[in-house]
């Protein structure tokens, strides 16, 4: 069965026929396929590579059920309204897949328990992941930690993975970890140790490796209208995850079209939709000066993407990454069990020790992780497994996140780091927020930026797992702070400073929440600092919450801060202090009604005349609510929905509708942000 199977079907929907071109059929089980076919259905090709070298702008190709263990490096892109279209089979079933079976000579072994088996698969010459550590601490560098040389060496996790019958097995570092459904390099950097199931050997079960660095990736950066459809892309060990190149990567390309794919069990990244890294020393990553030189550097900018109703699942550092884009559109898509990594720590060690030795030093990790999101839009795609859910760091000015479903993420679902301080805002308006373990909404050294007609229902309390890595106050459903001393300037931009100056939380809804409502700085910095704190706004929010929170803040040399404590009041303590929420509303069910999550994802309401009667500050920004409804001018209920009743009612809150042709003309016309 494969990953597409597995995972279930991708939303499926009728796609007209771009281009006039040729279709060249690539068929791996067909009994006459071959390259030297001319790719007709009745004589096809036999890998997809032939038919990338083949196709000219507006040639479809059209790869038939099967797997496929390659790598696809397009020599061409398509242009504009003569795209290159890869395209699997609708039903599902044709997957790219980075590993391969490998028929081990097993034996056993008394001081694990389990088995050996040399290292005898067939690998790159230039790429090993068994012998690279996922760890990146070395200056983001490739980090060799195969053979282990000394005894003092810390061993840590590589970039391989291991498949048993289909079913991923966690990699450990050290011998004494090894417990059933578990694997391991061992020091010598030439054999694998495995522990399967009591009873089991593997000489009875299918076992895959992974030995490809990229699934599908341009031999050239800046190609353009390329499109990617109903493909299944699985098994693959990028490096990194820096620089930032996933599985699959668009190599810094332009007007992509990703739709209706999967892609799943990355060791690193799934999918990259950005400028791959910021320095050429990266190998690899940029092109020869001459091909620099010649294809004018400047036009290599990511922008004009599209991408959605794929599934990102299972993917260990990111389901998707981007290094600097703009004019780019990432909707229904679904992002699963990402960052996986993070999640899991060796029995009896502290996942604090995992994260920093046994499995990876590295922070840029979630389901979609970014640098530099501009003028970019994320509609209505649902996060639920993840360990980091949506991460925009640095530089997202103008970027929209609206109609959203996060739900049930193991940490933050949403990380707002570092943004700009000039005339364009970031709006994150009408998502849903449901039983995240940590902070719903996460920000560091943010600024304009409007969170408003959210809903956010019943972070959940934390676990003993959570609480041996995150402290109590982290729980809160909003949490502002200082990553940096205020007023320090972290670029070359002479304007950019970090400071935390003119949000606004807004009009949205807490419900059931178990700890600290909204955490903010302290309103008392020291003079020095005062101006980089200021015009943040925090009213017309309806909150069920025992308690808010103030941090203590201690800055003990002229870079760094440090967080000293966190004071715990109550609403009317919090609200004089800090002279906001004046005409917020603390939550009375008795009055108000109740707002409750069911699986599907959906929820019930059953709300009372009250709710109706609540005051709201106008967004003029918010044009439609969470199902695209268009909202009128003035003051409108707070969350994210118009149209409610009084009663009970259930609402269906994934997928949501997104109209693709619109989708389509305003990318064409550089006015994405319209959608909405």
């Amino acid at each position: 069965m494969t990953t597409g199977a597995r995972l279930g079907a991708v939303l499926l929907l009728a796609v007209p026929a771009i281009g006039l071109g040729r279709t060249l059929h690539v068929d791996r089980n067909h009994p006459a396929a071959a390259n030297a076919n001319p790719g007709t259905e009745q004589e096809p090709l036999l890998t997809i590579q032939r038919a990338a070298d083949l196709a000219q702008p507006g040639d479809t190709i059209r790869i038939h059920t099967g797997v496929y263990r390659e790598t696809v490096q397009p020599p061409r892109g398509g242009a504009a309204g003569q795209p290159i279209v890869y395209q699997g089979d609708p039903e599902g079933g044709t997957v790219i897949r980075g590993s391969v079976a490998w028929p081990a000579q097993w034996s056993t072994s008394d001081a694990h328990a389990g088995y050996t088996a040399p290292i005898d698969f067939l690998l790159d010459a230039d790429y090993n992941p068994y012998a690279l550590a996922l760890n990146v601490c070395n200056n983001y560098r490739a980090l060799p930690v195969r053979p282990v040389t000394s005894d003092t060496q810390t061993v840590v996790a590589t970039t391989g993975q291991l498949f048993v019958n289909a079913e991923p097995y966690r990699q450990v570092a050290a011998v004494s970890d090894l417990v059933p459904q578990t694997w391991m390099v061992a020091r010598d950097g030439e054999h694998i140790h495995l522990r399967m199931p009591d009873g089991a050997s593997p000489d009875d079960a299918r076992i895959e490796v992974t030995t490809r660095k990229h699934l599908f990736m341009p031999q050239h950066r800046g190609f353009g209208y390329i499109h990617l459809r109903h493909l299944v892309f699985e098994h693959g060990s990028p490096p990194g995850p820096f620089p930032q190149r996933g599985m699959v990567s668009t190599r810094t390309g332009h007007h992509w079209v990703i739709e209706h794919c999967v892609f799943a069990h990355s060791m690193t990244v799934g999918l990259d939709c950005g400028r791959e890294g910021y320095a050429k020393t990266f190998a690899g990553v940029y092109d020869s000066e001459e091909y620099e030189r010649d294809n004018n550097e400047t036009r290599f900018e990511a922008h004009g993407h599209i991408v959605r109703y794929n599934r990102f699942a299972h993917n260990g550092v990111c389901g998707l990454a981007v290094y600097r884009i703009r004019n780019a559109i990432f909707y229904g898509n679904t992002f699963e069990n990402n960052a996986y990594i993070l999640q899991f720590a060796a029995p009896g060690r502290k996942q604090s020790d995992a994260y920093r030795t046994g499995r990876m030093c590295w922070n840029e990790y979630g389901g979609f992780k970014s640098h530099g999101f501009r003028d970019s839009v994320l509609v209505g795609n649902l996060f639920t497994g993840n360990y980091r859910g949506l991460f925009l760091d640095t530089e997202f000015n103008g970027a929209l996140v609206s109609a959203n479903v996060f739900l049930r993420n193991h940490a933050n679902s949403l990380i707002l780091e570092r943004c700009w301080t000039d005339d364009a805002q970031t709006y994150v308006i009408n998502n849903i927020f449901i039983e995240n373990s940590e902070n719903d909404v996460r920000t560091m050294d943010l600024s304009r930026t409007t969170l408003a007609h959210n809903l956010f229902i019943k972070n959940r309390e934390l676990t003993d797992y959570d609480l041996e890595y995150y402290d109590l106050n982290r729980s809160a459903p909003v949490y502002f702070q200082f990553n940096y001393r205020p007023g320090i300037r972290r670029t070359s931009r002479p304007t950019y400073r970090i400071s935390v100056l003119g949000n606004r939380v807004l009009n949205n809804v807490f419900l059931r929440q178990t700890a600290t409502a909204i955490v903010l700085p302290p309103d008392d910095l020291p003079d020095p600092l005062r101006p980089y704190y200021r015009d943040n706004r925090f009213d017309y929010n309806v909150i069920d919450a025992p308690q808010f929170g103030i941090h203590r803040y201690a800055f003990y040399d002229t870079i760094r801060r440090r967080i000293t404590g966190l004071r715990e009041v109550g609403f009317d303590v919090w609200r004089n202090e800090m002279g906001n929420g004046t005409h917020s509303t603390v939550y009375d069910p008795g009055t108000l009604g109740t707002i409750r999550a069911l699986d599907g994802p959906a929820i019930e309401l059953d709300l009372k005349e009250a709710f109706f009667a609540l005051e709201t500050e106008d967004i003029p920004r918010r044009r439609t609510d969470f199902f695209g409804k268009p909202v009128p001018r003035g003051a409108s209920l707070p969350g994210p929905f118009i149209d409610l009743k009084p009663g009970k009612q259930r609402l269906a809150v994934w997928p949501v509708p997104v109209d693709d042709a619109r989708v389509e003309t305003l990318i064409r016309e550089e006015r994405i942000q319209e959608l909405l």
